[in-house]
């Protein structure tokens, strides 16, 4: 047949534009997955950052800080946390007393069009009050 090598070489441009073309794709589906991964770690870096500064700020040396996955703490509650805030617990001991104290902290925002906020939450109501005055 003399139009089968037509057909054959047609059939051979279209499966090495489809290859090509899947290929493509998971390039971007890659590129988009690497992106939200740095973005992620980008986030967490931030909200390790303005938690220990705010707690810096207030007169407080860190111990020991926590991200909590599960464990929530005061912050638990399905209406008031979102997965866009990290939750941590905090060991701080206060640099005029030398008193230490567990905090929880929690940053990020609630919707995405929100911005970012910062709280903590503690048993001692007037540090609690400090904290939360800002600067």
């Amino acid at each position: 047949m003399p139009g089968t090598g037509l057909i054959i070489l047609a059939l051979a441009i279209t499966a090495a534009a489809a290859i090509e073309g899947a290929r493509i794709v998971v390039a971007a589906l890659l590129a988009a997955w690497l992106g939200f991964l740095a973005w992620g770690i980008l986030r967490m870096s931030r909200s390790r950052m303005t938690v220990r500064s705010a707690l810096d700020g207030a007169g407080y040396d860190v111990l020991e800080m926590k991200y909590r996955h599960l464990r929530l703490g005061p912050f638990f509650s399905l209406w008031d946390t979102s997965r866009g805030q990290a939750v941590y617990r905090v060991q701080l001991r206060e640099r005029a007393t030398g008193r230490e104290a567990t905090v929880w902290a929690r940053w990020g925002r609630r919707w995405p069009t929100a911005p970012d906020g910062l709280e903590f939450r503690c048993d001692d109501r007037a540090t609690e009050a400090r904290l939360n005055a800002g600067p």
